[in-house]
Order: structure tokens, then sequence, then C-alpha cells
């Protein structure tokens, strides 16, 4: 492999997911396979924001989260052409997110429970921070280019929604036993509900059925209603600039 690097820049490989190109510095998948791991991606956010919290049962809500966040985390890696040693980070990260996850799926410790969130919340922000970097400095809009974009709107909503699942896990074990978030009386907040309040703040429709309780919920709210809002804006011009300033455009 080391001797087919210094022959040739680029070779070709042959896997089950199709024809992968690899660099010296890069595994690169080309547009056709991007855009499918993107759609995948794509599905299983879908299915984590809209189907999972239906689901009546609890103990079933919550393993179909844990199955649909594994799913997200591994089909990311995929979604985006890394550098070898940044995909060698990513992969060893999401082992550890995966790993932490399930441990606290299991156990139920609220700590094991904290550190997971941790560790998908820093995943996760890398991921969506290489989305938004790859979609500004690509100069054509291609379909793996705006499923990028939209994959990364929704991964920004699950990050807020770690966050607030952490920051309200955090009040109560360590604080004041009291929840960082005002939820209705007698009830038991499970993910989905942080994943709902994440999109009513970052879409700024703000229903009032669920509020933050103490000053550092308050911050994160303002930060993830603001950083929803601009993204839209800065994000939708961008594609829109590079679309209109394609000289292939018909």
């Amino acid at each position: 492999m080391e001797d087919g690097f210094k022959e040739k820049n680029i070779t070709e490989k042959k896997s089950r997911f199709g024809s992968i190109r690899i660099f010296h510095h890069y595994y690169e998948l080309d547009e056709e396979k991007l855009a499918r791991n993107n759609i995948v991606l794509l599905t299983c956010l879908i299915l984590l924001i809209i189907f999972a919290p239906v689901f009546s049962s609890v103990k079933f809500q919550l393993l179909s989260s844990q199955i649909l966040l594994s799913l997200i985390i591994v089909s990311s890696i995929s979604s985006l052409n890394f550098k070898r040693k940044n995909l060698h980070r990513l992969i060893s990260l999401s082992l550890l997110a995966l790993i932490l996850m399930w441990l606290a799926y299991f156990f139920g410790e609220p700590l094991i429970r904290m550190l997971s969130n941790l560790s998908i919340f820093v995943f996760t922000i890398t991921i969506t921070f290489s989305m938004i970097a790859h979609v500004a400095k690509e100069k054509d809009v291609k379909p793996s280019i705006i499923l990028n974009a939209i994959n990364s709107y929704l991964l920004m909503g699950i990050i807020a929604a770690l966050n607030f699942d952490l920051i309200d896990h955090v009040s109560i074990e360590f604080f004041n036993g009291l929840h960082a978030l005002k939820f209705p009386e007698s009830f038991v907040p499970a993910f989905s509900d942080y994943l709902y309040f994440s999109f009513v703040t970052m879409t700024t429709l703000g229903y009032g059925d669920i509020t933050p309780a103490i000053p550092i919920a308050k911050s994160a709210t303002l930060i993830v209603s603001i950083g929803g809002q601009l993204y839209l804006t800065i994000l939708v011009a961008m594609l829109v600039g590079k679309y209109l300033s394609n000289p292939g455009r018909k």
C-alpha cells in the first residue's frame, strides 16, 4: 500500500460500497457515493427527529433513539471526504461515543450518560463544522452539497438537544437537584423532548410548553436561537450565490 502511494498519487480500490479513490492523504468517495451516503444520513436524522418520539412505550422510544443515533454517528463519517489522519481520529471518537452511549443505555449511570452525551456532542460538532466548511469552500452546487447543508442544519438541532440534556442532568446531579429546563408537572423528559425543544428554539417558534429555568440554560437557548437563524440566512445566501455564479448554469 505504501509503495503504491509512492508510485501513484491516486489508485482505485473496489469495495462493496463501490469505487473509492485512495489519495496519499485522503480516502475520497466520488460525487454519486457522497450523495448516496448523505441520503442515508438524512433518512436516519428524519427518523430520529420525527418518528422516534411517536412511540408510546418509553423503553421502545429510548431504544429506537439509541439505534438511530448510532446509525447517524456511523453514516456521518462517510458523508464527507476526510484526510486520512482526520478520518482515523473521527473513527476513534465515534467508537468512544458508541461505547459510552450503549453503556449508559444498559447501566443507566448518570455519570456515564453525561460522558456519553459529551462524547457524542464533540463528535457531532466536528462533523457539523466539517460539513459547513465543505459547503462554504465548494464552488459548485452539487447534490451532495445541498444534502450537506440540510444534514448540517439537522445535526445542529441534535447538538443543541445534547447540550440541553447535558445541562439538565448536570444541574440535577451536581447542583440544586432541579431541572435546568422547566417541563410540565409530573413529566419525565426523554431525549426526544430535548430534541423537540432544540428545534422549537432554533426555528424561534417558542411555544412555551418547555422553558429554560436557570441562567446557563437561558444563555444556551439564546445561542441556539441566534445560531439557527444565522445558519439559514448565511448558508442559503451562500448556496444561491454559488448557483448564480456558476458559468455552466442553464
